[in-house]
């Protein structure tokens, strides 16, 4: 057995720790990627943008950016994702969520669009913090099958590192989500367990590999 599939099987491990320690946890991350994905489908409709109700994308992102800097930063991510720019961005990167094209292929297009490059230009020109960790988490719901919870960069460097994935210095944050992301599913899949998982416990996994290395 591998390092990596080590690391991966200590952290399921521990992440079964803390959902059994922590009731609520699973439960609430399930809900709020379902609530999710039912609201980007009725955006991408055009049936309605509850999408972007203050109210539903603070209580979806409370969890990974609550406090400290990232509370404060909270107010810029709000009002850049009320400009009708980022928002026609968000349909698109939504269709390429259900496009049903294979990974590899619509990747490219989301790095293209670059909505994170957009938030931070929009903050620089206002002033204020980044909100590093509310656009990590909206990704994270965007493509809840390419992405970890490892919001922060220096952790997920790590992460790929321990995973012995190369290249790392030329792969933007968002290819190397999916490539921690994938390296973590196929661990899963070796032990068994990756079909019993929901798409947030896929998600929180490689966040408590990190966790289990430390």
């Amino acid at each position: 057995m591998s390092d990596s599939h080590q690391l991966v099987k200590a952290g399921y491990h521990l992440f079964i720790e803390y959902c059994e320690k922590d009731k609520d946890f699973l439960i609430k991350g399930n809900d709020v990627m379902k609530k999710f994905k039912v609201r980007c489908e009725r955006y991408v409709k055009d049936e309605d943008d509850a999408l972007f109700e203050t109210s539903f994308l603070i209580s979806g992102l409370k969890d990974f950016a609550a406090s400290g800097s990232a509370a404060v930063a909270q107010p810029n991510f709000i009002a850049f994702m009320e400009l009708p720019e980022t928002r026609m961005k968000v349909k698109q990167l939504i269709e390429l969520r259900f496009c049903g094209e294979r990974a590899s292929e619509w990747l490219p297009k989301v790095e293209e669009l670059n909505l994170q490059g957009d938030l931070f230009a929009f903050v620089e020109s206002n002033g204020g913090l980044k909100p590093h960790l509310f656009f990590h988490r909206f990704h994270n719901l965007l493509f809840p099958n390419q992405s970890t919870a490892i919001g922060e960069g220096t952790r997920l460097k790590q992460t790929a590192e321990m995973f012995g994935i190369v290249n790392r210095k030329k792969m933007s944050s968002i290819r190397m989500q999916a490539a921690v992301r994938n390296r973590s599913n196929s661990y899963l899949r070796e032990m068994g367990v990756f079909d019993e998982l929901s798409d947030f416990a896929k998600t929180a996994i490689p966040w408590f590999v990190y966790e289990a290395a430390q």
